[in-house]
């Protein structure tokens, strides 16, 4: 049975990683015929707006449901445990696959800095969060974070244990960190790129709001004095 749980695991992750690269290529606006922000000029309607706004919506009811331990148990009548978060991963994936198949952007430009100085400029910056988003997951267990670790051995479920590795000594969140550098770092930025942005940065903050209250219920003093001392999402700020 392990090794159909592993040939499940290795079909997810590759619908992964195809989805991430399809939504990388999106949001940085390159090679793809329709981006968050390309093509230029088109109208903004009623429609077109409502239809964005659902896009994104899907996007956080998937991961609000999925996340919650009542979905979670919920699957336990038909699904093992140790394939949940592969399963989380494989649906995260269709999401942002209909994202980039549905968007349809709107207005016109807010910053255009293609081919310039900023470019580069912002290219590091994205760099930045893109190495903050995969460090910042290793250092959390990079396996455990895909779901592997919990497929390859005995236990789905071990018993969580509260550190501060690597970038969470100065932020709570640094994968929503990283993920916030790269979203607003883009050389080219529509309305329809300026909504995206807000909605994702909107989820962001209610994503890790809700991440809060069960790490409290999880940890309690621990997490309360850690919240106390170090950022959420911006390091080295004073909104805790």
């Amino acid at each position: 049975m392990k090794i159909l749980h592993q040939i499940y695991a290795i079909y997810c992750y590759l619908i992964m990683v195809i989805a991430l690269v399809a939504f990388f290529l999106f949001f940085e606006n390159i090679y793809l015929p329709t981006t968050v922000s390309a093509p230029l000029g088109n109208p903004i309607s009623i429609n077109v707006f409502l239809l964005d706004f659902m896009l994104i919506s899907l996007f956080g009811i998937q991961h609000s449901i999925m996340a919650r331990d009542w979905f979670k148990n919920s699957l336990k009548d038909f699904l093992p445990p140790v394939l949940e978060r592969v399963t989380f991963l494989l649906m995260s994936s269709i999401t942002l696959a209909i994202i980039v198949r549905f968007w349809q952007p709107f207005g016109g430009i807010i910053w255009d800095v293609r081919n310039t100085f900023t470019e580069y400029l912002l290219f590091i910056i994205g760099g930045m969060g893109g190495i903050i988003v995969f460090l910042s997951a290793q250092a959390i267990s990079s396996h455990s974070f895909i779901g592997w670790e919990q497929i390859t051995t005995k236990n789905a479920q071990t018993e969580p244990s509260f550190v501060t590795p690597s970038f969470y000594r100065f932020v709570r969140h640094p994968i929503y960190f990283g993920l916030l550098l790269l979203f607003w770092s883009v050389p080219l930025l529509s309305f329809s790129g300026l909504f995206f942005n807000l909605l994702m940065t909107l989820y962001i903050i209610i994503g890790a709001t809700f991440e809060e209250r069960n790490l409290r219920l999880t940890f309690g003093e621990i997490y309360q004095t850690y919240q106390r001392f170090v950022p959420m999402l911006i390091p080295f700020t004073k909104f805790r």
